[in-house]
């Protein structure tokens, strides 16, 4: 049996237990009020993931209000009348404890990967056909099953050069305007240089994270010497990229996971950062390559760069791990767009996360 049958196969059994359970009288409770669950949000949204309350183990959480709503202790579970529990975790080891645990009590549990996943095998079909190789189908169907079972992926699937693995993302252009979205300290300015020989047009990096930024400015300024370009050739922009131009609160010194999480008002102002709609930004440049890792926006970037894809058909490398739903909203509505992409997948960790999904013309 290939891949992709194992794969449907499974998610069909799960959904069929899912149904029976939730065909019961249930109160919907959501298993982890962290990292995890602020990623998870728009995802919850868009899935009708309404929960009654969050567990945490955190008593410093249990104090607060998670998303509106109350976050109570694991010991308070039995007071809640037939609860139905989804794991909000990327933690595999944890995540396997806790629903071992749950289970044996006899509470339905599934991850939140699982009910997502189980909810919408249709659309993976249609992600799977969308696929122009073997190999991406492979890779697709893998880490979805990596994810629905908590583990890590196989030696296997695994590949380096993230963002350059296929041959269309490796081939040198003068014109090359590079567009770097999660720029994070600027290491894959460093890499562009490398792979790309210094031949490009424009490098713009967008990096919201003020120490990040700082670094990044730091390594331009040294690669500037190194590699005897202008000033000008690599921008240094120090926002987000989001589907409207607008000011969101940031949740800043997570390193590389600093994230935008809300626009709500009642957090100081000097939290917040300026977001842009690349399609407000760049104007009438025309782009080349698209890069992005930006913890869980990258669906809002590409709603904010429509009108850019459209005219330009860039290269577009985009990460998909961040929530279930990216993993087949984001192919799906680059499809949408009607503009013949082809699409790769490839996995560049040996974790759940860094899978990337390729778009390109030729």
């Amino acid at each position: 049996m290939n891949i992709e049958k194992v794969l449907i196969n499974r998610l069909l059994e799960i959904r069929n237990q899912i149904d029976k359970d939730e065909s019961h009288p249930h109160k919907l409770v959501i298993w982890g009020a962290g990292n995890t669950s602020n990623l998870y949000q728009s995802c919850f949204q868009r899935n009708n993931i309404n929960p009654e309350c969050y567990i945490d183990k955190d008593t410093h959480k249990q104090k607060e209000l998670f998303y509106g709503k109350n976050v109570i202790a694991p010991a308070e579970i039995s007071k809640i009348n037939n609860p139905f529990i989804l794991i909000s975790s990327q933690n595999i080891n944890m995540t396997n404890e806790i629903k071992q645990e749950l289970t044996e009590m006899s509470y339905p549990t599934y991850t939140v990967d699982e009910y997502i996943f189980a909810k919408n095998i249709e659309r993976i079909e249609n992600v799977i056909q969308l696929l122009s190789d073997e190999k991406s189908i492979f890779v697709y169907c893998s880490m979805i099953l990596n994810r629905i079972t908590n583990t890590r992926p196989n030696e296997e699937i695994f590949e380096g050069d993230q963002y350059y693995a296929i041959l269309p993302f490796r081939r040198i252009a003068s014109d090359e305007i590079f567009v770097d979205m999660g720029a994070f300290v600027g290491e894959g300015i460093e890499k562009h240089l490398f792979y790309r020989h210094a031949t490009f047009n424009k490098i713009i990096a967008f990096e919201p994270d003020e120490r990040n930024y700082a670094a990044m400015c730091q390594r331009v300024g040294r690669l500037n010497q190194e590699w005897g370009l202008t000033e000008n050739k690599i921008e240094c922009v120090f926002a987000g990229v989001g589907e409207k131009t607008m000011s969101l609160i940031f949740s800043s010194n997570l390193g590389a996971r600093s994230r935008f999480v809300s626009s709500d008002g009642d957090e100081m102002e000097e939290n917040k950062s300026k977001i842009y709609s690349l399609d407000d930004y760049v104007g009438e440049l025309r782009i080349s390559f698209l890069k992005a890792d930006i913890e869980g926006f990258e669906l809002k970037m590409l709603y904010g760069a429509e009108k850019v894809i459209l005219r330009d058909q860039p290269k577009i490398a985009i990460c998909i791990y961040h929530s279930p739903s990216d993993m087949y909203e984001i192919a799906e509505y680059l499809a949408s767009l009607k503009i013949g992409y082809k699409f790769a997948i490839r996995q560049h960790s040996a974790e759940l996360d860094e899978t990337v999904l390729y778009a390109y013309i030729n």
